[in-house]
């Protein structure tokens, strides 16, 4: 195939029980469903299409190997072309993410009076101090240090003095990312590119570094690698009971029963799998009663602007550009603007492309 781990094929031990928990999908949310799962003392089973990486894996490959999707072209005709963006492999899209994790502001939580209206409300049904203590936490598990944030970088400290003097107020970008003098032996090192490749010294705190390999050798943790969820399968009308799933390599079919499900495996293919997990009781798709699974569905808005400077840049090992952590200073001046077109901007932020 592709030269990836997709692991060792389901134990047929494992295939037989029935799990408390099966979540489908190893990134942000699925890893952080387990470990609090297995904490509680939960037997839990996590699926993940997409392989175990190495070290030496890049973003790139694994989007090469990725599933396309079928798209709407402008002659209105499908084509199989659709670009998954988010990779596909355990510990999902945050392997590759920059370590930025900044929090919703207050707007966010119901932007209806600068957008109008659209198929589904924009009224969360929560507010941002409700999700305060949430905030708190995974913020201390991901690493993210308030009194001691990551340094800025030497092209941050240029666009810090010179916001500065045009009346901004720019704040270190809350990376996930251990700083170099970190006491656990895992700070950052700055010798590669936070979006190209796994972190080799484990400073990032992604979903597998953070949630996933503290699990390993726990009794009540199974995950297997290289299964895509097919649909899910109901005995009566109140509960799911069963997932079939197809292995990547061996295109074997393998049916785990589990208690309670967690489908955790982004957006579009979580929406993918209800739909196509149709029954005697939903024939458009579990949980599709009203016609809105899929629907609504985001994206986001973003533009890059390049800045060149004359001071000598920080010496990097081999002369390589761009290594380090991703952003190291941000803005929210502009978060809401009269001047954009709807009267939202957005968050301006250090981006190492």
């Amino acid at each position: 195939m592709n030269g990836f781990d997709y692991g060792s094929p389901p134990e047929k031990n494992k295939i037989e029980k029935e799990y408390d928990f099966c979540i489908v999908g190893s990134g942000a949310s699925g890893a952080i469903a387990a470990s609090e799962l297995c904490a509680a003392g939960f037997d839990t089973l996590m699926i993940e299409q997409g392989p175990f990486l190495k070290k030496s894996d890049t973003y790139d490959e694994v989007l090469q190997a990725a599933e396309p999707s079928y798209v709407r072209s402008e002659n209105g005709c499908w084509e199989l072309r659709g670009y998954p963006w988010t990779t596909c492999n355990v510990g999902g899209g945050t392997v590759f993410y920059g370590g930025a994790s900044f929090r919703y502001q207050e707007v966010d939580f119901n932007p209806s009076t600068y957008l109008g209206t659209g198929d589904l409300p924009f009224d969360w049904p929560y507010r941002l101090d409700e999700l305060e203590p949430f905030y708190e936490e995974i913020e201390k598990h991901i690493g993210i240090q308030k009194q001691n944030p990551y340094p800025y970088s030497s092209e941050a400290k240029i666009l810090y003095q010179k916001t500065r003097d045009k009346g901004f107020s720019p704040f270190p970008t809350p990376l996930a990312i251990l700083n170099p003098d970190d006491k656990s032996g895992h700070g950052c090192t700055k010798d590669s590119c936070c979006i190209e490749s796994m972190c080799p010294v484990a400073a990032k705190r992604d979903a597998k570094v953070a949630f996933l390999d503290p699990l390993k050798g726990n009794p009540n943790f199974t995950l297997y690698a290289g299964l895509k969820a097919v649909s899910l399968s109901r005995d009566n009308r109140e509960k799911v009971s069963s997932i079939r799933a197809l292995h990547i390599e061996s295109r074997q079919e393998y049916t785990f029963r589990a208690k309670r499900f967690i489908v955790a495996c982004n957006a579009i293919q979580s929406a993918a799998l209800l739909l196509r997990s149709k029954d005697q009781w939903n024939p458009t798709g579990l949980g599709n009663e009203f016609d809105l699974v899929g629907r609504g569905l985001c994206f986001k808005l973003s533009r890059y602007v390049c800045g060149y400077s004359s001071n000598p840049r920080e010496k990097r090992e081999g002369n390589k550009e761009n290594l380090g952590p991703f952003s190291t200073i941000a803005f929210l001046d502009h978060y809401i603007d009269a001047n954009c077109p709807t009267g939202l901007g957005g968050l301006i932020y250090e981006a190492r492309h």
